[in-house]
């Protein structure tokens, strides 16, 4: 890497974060960012961890560009970096936390947590605690999650579930045992709800009279959430060092003169992507250009690379099925040899067949030998190193790229050019088809855990031209 420059930056910025998952952290970000776009500033958004469908939610009511922070993808230098990046020429930042505020990537350990990405870009905290089934309790939980470490740096208190007169009562009490400003509420929510499914939250996309539901959230907030104790909170966090990252962050590998057409898989089916992979590639010189393998008669004409994301393809297994001249595009693209990859969902649609969520079986594109199928567990979860056994189209032999897995489908192939290994324990399990210009898998790839990688698959398509 070349010499890099250090310099301290401000910007205004808070997280909020829980005592769990299930503590209101997103419904309360999502309060706090439509009330504050309501008030036209301009917004960012962030989420610690690996979590793709909490920042289409933040997209959706800021759209502000957004950013995952974590600590086990890349070091915290380049986790400042991002969330700098992703908050010039904004009024305030809002960071959402991931599971409890000390939950890390092992037992026992606070590494890569919420608690973690605080401390190391020096953020201010605002802890939200689900109040069902108690009352001074409250403060003594609050107490505890606040000193479990010395540097916690939680500056205030949210509640949530808890009626208008019960808040008035508790809040004195809660803010005279634990010194912290209790900065609002929100009550049991009648008329909003985020559903779930078995890969976590719907998407935005997938809810009727979304903007309806954020317009009632925000006229909630209004009345129980101190938004301007919130932006004070905010306004002082104190500077964080950045340093120019130039080889990752500003280094194109395209020359002016090139035009470099990336494709990405984008609707329903195929919406996971980290935002900071699209924005790497754009930075190395792609032009990325969007399609829908549900709506599309075929990929874009001329381009030099694919990317096929995850998402909910057993969702929509039928209408992919039914677009047969998208999925025949996409095979001769392949056949061709367009640089691809393909992750998860992408991963699952390249199979000769696919078992839909209804365990119906689909015709699939038919670039990978065998089937996509329906298990009743979760089959992997979690965290992971992948090593290149041998040297492929984009690593070199045993070099690293990190990801992370949460998969309820299995593959009768599930590929082996790659060997994973789980941070969280010493399982280890071959993974990952990468043969000539594809590279398929169920992992999710983060490229600013190796930027060799993503420079690598540029490199690549640049020398695909217009297939």
């Amino acid at each position: 890497m070349n010499s890099t420059m250090k310099r301290l930056v401000k910007v205004p910025r808070v997280l909020i974060t829980g005592i769990s998952s299930g503590s209101g952290k997103t419904t309360m970000v999502c309060a706090v960012l439509q009330e504050l776009k309501r008030r036209n500033l301009s917004l960012a958004a962030c989420k610690c961890g690996p979590d793709y469908i909490d920042p289409m939610f933040h997209k959706a009511i800021t759209g502000a560009k957004t950013a995952n922070l974590d600590l086990f993808f890349t070091p915290p230098e380049v986790v400042r970096e991002i969330l700098y990046q992703n908050s010039i020429d904004t009024d305030i930042t809002i960071i959402e936390g991931v599971m409890g505020y000390y939950d890390g990537m092992q037992l026992g350990k606070d590494t890569a947590s919420s608690y973690d990405v605080a401390k190391q870009t020096r953020t201010p905290v605002i802890l939200a605690v689900s109040c069902k089934g108690m009352s001074l309790s409250l403060a003594a939980i609050i107490k505890g999650v606040m000193d479990f470490r010395e540097d916690s740096n939680i500056q205030g208190i949210l509640l949530n579930g808890i009626g208008k007169a019960m808040y008035e009562r508790i809040k004195p009490v809660i803010e005279e045992e634990t010194k912290l400003p209790v900065v609002g509420f929100l009550p049991p929510l009648t008329d909003f709800k985020l559903e779930s499914r078995h890969l976590g939250l719907v998407t935005p996309d997938e809810i009727e009279n979304l903007q309806k539901q954020l317009d009632y959230l925000s006229e909630i907030a209004r009345e129980s959430i101190d938004l301007d104790a919130i932006l004070k909170i905010a306004e002082n966090a104190p500077e964080f060092e950045v340093r120019e990252i130039d080889e990752v962050l500003d280094n194109s590998t395209v020359k002016k003169e090139e035009i470099i057409r990336i494709g990405y898989a984008y609707d329903k089916a195929f919406c996971f992507y980290y935002q900071e992979n699209l924005q790497l590639l754009a930075k190395m010189g792609a032009t990325l250009v969007p399609f829908s393998p549900l709506m599309d008669a075929t990929i874009p004409k001329n381009l030099n690379g694919l990317l096929l994301g995850g998402g909910y393809p057993e969702v929509y297994a039928k209408e992919l099925e039914e677009n047969i001249s998208m999925r025949k595009s996409i095979q001769e693209a392949i056949h061709s040899g367009v640089p691809c990859i393909a992750e998860c969902g992408g991963f699952m649609y390249l199979h000769e067949r696919m078992q839909g969520k209804d365990e119906e079986w689909y015709e699939m594109v038919g670039a990978i030998p065998g089937e996509s199928f329906k298990t009743k567990r979760l089959v992997r979860f979690g965290y992971v190193t992948l090593i290149a056994n041998e040297e492929t189209a984009y690593s070199t032999k045993d070099e690293v790229i990190r990801g992370h897995e949460f998969h309820y489908w299995d593959s009768t192939d599930t590929g082996s050019d790659y060997t994973a290994t789980k941070t969280s324990s010493a399982i280890s399990y071959p993974t990952t088809h990468a043969r000539d210009n594809l590279m398929a898998g169920y992992p999710h790839l983060y490229y600013y855990s190796n930027p060799d990688f993503a420079r690598r698959f540029i490199e690549r398509c640049k020398a695909t031209r217009d297939i």
